[in-house]
């Protein structure tokens, strides 16, 4: 017998599959049979959840489980809001959810349109800068925060800023009796007594020793020294004691004559004693 002098690649030859004539068309697949006459054909599986028709379905990483269907009462909802809803196993435990939601809403308010609507307490005895109020409450307008933040912001500021005078003002009087001694006691009261003094002489009406007071002036030590001074040289009365005063003259003096000698005993040698 002759061999065939074509060389056959492995895997090439298939003597199971009966030859095709040249140009003739290739061999389909045998076509799904017919429904029975008077039958309607089977409609094709609806895809799943959360799947497009006809795309194939995502196989889930390894080690990750299929996403869980949806609660039945969510399909009753549009398709945009099926995926917030189906963390919730029951429309109760929804509708518990949004009462919450509205509850802290209300409790936080609506974001601030108006500065005058920003509303904070101020401790008794303390004003509020009005250059840094303003600030404070163009900030909170323009930061879109709620009436209860700017209230807590606030609030936290004043603490810090109340912490911070407690503090200089424990620091002042330890740094002053530690100079002034067992004198310390009846220099503040000659202190504050000058301080009431100027008061009057500037026809203030309480205001200057309220500046004083609220401002935190009175807190620092060189503060105290200066008034010190003034309430040792002055020639007013001031409250010292026999001998230590700069003189014994009572007359009333002028605003001018007052504010002079305050300062030219301000510009003077720092002789306090």
């Amino acid at each position: 017998m002759a061999e065939n002098s074509d060389t056959i690649l492995p895997g090439d030859q298939d003597n199971t599959k009966p030859a095709q004539a040249d140009g003739a068309a290739p061999a389909q697949a045998p076509a799904a049979p017919a429904a029975p006459q008077g039958q309607e054909p089977t409609p094709p599986a609806p895809a799943p959840t959360g799947q497009e028709p006809g795309k194939p379905a995502e196989k889930p990483a390894d080690g990750a489980k299929p996403a869980a269907a949806p609660p039945e009462w969510v399909k009753a909802f549009p398709a945009e809001v099926q995926a917030d809803l189906a963390e919730y196993k029951t429309p109760q435990e929804a509708v518990a959810a949004l009462k919450e939601l509205k509850a802290k809403a209300a409790e936080y308010g609506n974001p601030l349109t108006k500065p005058e609507d920003v509303k904070y307490d101020l401790p008794e005895g303390m004003t509020a800068d009005p250059g840094v109020d303003k600030f404070f409450r163009d900030a909170m307008v323009k930061g879109k925060f709620t009436p209860a933040q700017a209230k807590f912001i606030a609030e936290q500021y004043i603490s810090m800023q109340g912490a911070a005078w407690t503090q200089r003002r424990t620091d002042t009087e330890t740094e002053l009796r530690g100079e002034w001694g067992m004198d310390f006691e009846k220099k503040v009261k000659a202190i504050n007594q000058k301080v009431l003094e100027v008061d009057r002489a500037l026809g203030q009406k309480g205001q200057f020793a309220k500046w004083v007071t609220t401002s935190g002036i009175g807190n620092e030590a060189q503060f105290g020294r200066l008034m010190y001074l003034l309430a040792y040289r002055m020639k007013e009365p001031s409250g010292l004691a026999a001998g230590e005063g700069g003189g014994s003259g009572s007359e009333a003096m002028s605003t001018e004559a007052f504010l002079k000698g305050a300062f030219d005993a301000a510009a003077g040698p720092g002789q306090g004693e």
